[in-house]
């Protein structure tokens, strides 16, 4: 299905506030560089070391809205290569 702009950042920018809300604080040092893929819907999330994260979460939530990023140290203000303010 394809998206709008409009669609495309209202995805970025739920899943960029689970992820900073709800998933950045469990993580650790060993996560870095792991794939999360977050149902910015439900707030359900995988993590691997692979794509294979998405996979997982579209089987446990079949019409779910994904967005997969790179965890990494987001007080560098970069998550996934998306520049902090992005989607502000």
């Amino acid at each position: 299905m394809l998206r709008t702009k409009e669609e495309t950042d209202a995805v970025g920018k739920r899943g960029m506030a689970i992820y900073e809300r709800d998933i950045a604080p469990q993580l650790t040092d060993e996560d870095r560089g792991r794939y999360i893929a977050i149902d910015v819907n439900t707030g359900e999330w995988e993590i691997d070391d692979t794509r294979d994260a998405s996979s997982r979460l579209r089987s446990r939530v079949p019409d779910a809205d994904i967005l997969v990023l790179t965890h990494i140290d987001i007080s560098t203000g970069y998550v996934g290569g998306i520049p902090r303010g992005v989607f502000d």
